[in-house]
Formats: C-alpha cells, sequence, structure tokens
C-alpha cells in the first residue's frame, strides 16, 4: 500500500483542475486504441457543441487531485450522470506513481463524497483489459453490471458500487448471487 511519501488528496475547483491537468493528460492514453469524438464532428454538430456543454456542464462535478507536495501524482474527474448517480469519467496516477495505491485512495474519496453528497451509487465504464483497474475495484465492492461496444474506445465493462444498501441488495438479488429476503421479496414484489 501506499506509505513512502505525503500524499493529499484535494477537491479542486473546474479551473483549478482544468490548469493543473491540462498539461498532464497529454499522452496518458496514447497507448490505447481510441478517438476523439470531437475529431469527427460535423458543422452542425460543432455549431451546436457550446449549447449543449452549457446544458450538460449544468450538473455537480467533483474534481479531485492527488498531490505529492506541490507536485501532481493523479487525479480523477466525475459528474452527475443521473439524479442519484455519479459517473467517473476519467482517474490517472502518473506512471511514476502507480502500484502504490493512490488509485484506491481517490477512488475511496469519491465514494465517501458521493455518500455524503446523497448519491445512492458510482459508476464508471473501463476497457475491458484493463485488469489492474477493474480488480481494483472489485476489491472495493464495486460490481460488473454491463458490458458496451463503443466506437471511440471499444470494448468497455461498466462497474458500479451501490451506496444506498437496499440497491446492493436487490443487485444482488436480481443477479441470482443471492435469495431474496423477506425486504427484498417486499421491494421486488415477489410472493
Amino acid at each position: 500500500m501506499y506509505r513512502r511519501f505525503p500524499l493529499e488528496i484535494r477537491e479542486v475547483s473546474p479551473e483549478e483542475f482544468e490548469s493543473k491537468i491540462s498539461p498532464l493528460i497529454q499522452g496518458q492514453f496514447e497507448d490505447t486504441f481510441s478517438f476523439s469524438v470531437f475529431n469527427v464532428r460535423t458543422e452542425t454538430e460543432l455549431n451546436a457543441f457550446p449549447r449543449l456543454k452549457e446544458r450538460f456542464d449544468n450538473r455537480e462535478l467533483l474534481y479531485l487531485v492527488a498531490y505529492d507536495g506541490d507536485k501532481v501524482a493523479g487525479w480523477s474527474a466525475s459528474y452527475q450522470s443521473k439524479i442519484y448517480e455519479l459517473y467517473t469519467k476519467n482517474s490517472v496516477v502518473l506512471p511514476e506513481y502507480r502500484r502504490r495505491g493512490i488509485y484506491s485512495l481517490l477512488t475511496k474519496r469519491i465514494l465517501n463524497l458521493a455518500r455524503e453528497r446523497g448519491y445512492q451509487m458510482v459508476s464508471s465504464h473501463h476497457v475491458v483489459a484493463n485488469n489492474s483497474v477493474i480488480v481494483a475495484k472489485l476489491k472495493m465492492e464495486f460490481f460488473i453490471t454491463g458490458y458496451e461496444l463503443t466506437d471511440d474506445y471499444g470494448s468497455l465493462v461498466k462497474m458500479t458500487y451501490f451506496i444506498n444498501e437496499k440497491r446492493r441488495k436487490a443487485f444482488e438479488v436480481r443477479s441470482g448471487i443471492k435469495k431474496p429476503d423477506a425486504e427484498m421479496k417486499e421491494i421486488l414484489n415477489i410472493p
């Protein structure tokens, strides 16, 4: 586990996140077989972008940065995707800081903040071969809740952490891993 140097994880404003992370993000995903959807926009889509972005930005945003002193070690960007769901769209630990537990620390902070703010679940998508992240999330009690094939990233696995215990239990019943108890029979309307 990560203990080699003091690390601080701070929630930052969108402006601070942009200023700190934009210079670092270039090259972090060079090895992936993906493309930017921004590079294939039609003129109509390009013209509509400012209006669509304004609507899209009118939801809760959560930006975390892991600092080693003044140096950025990693980050995570999340947003409210549904009324009760926080979606983590991007998390990166810089190469020189990997395998020290920073990704898990960032994820645990996201879960704690999501719980405090009243979300019922936290979700994310990952390339199906990204074993290190998938295993880390499984260890934190995320569930695999879906698979998706996208044009920009290819095969993805959706992972969800259920903060709300009744939703967690309902998922376990619906997935077949557990039989319904009396409470779940009532909630799921099972005779």
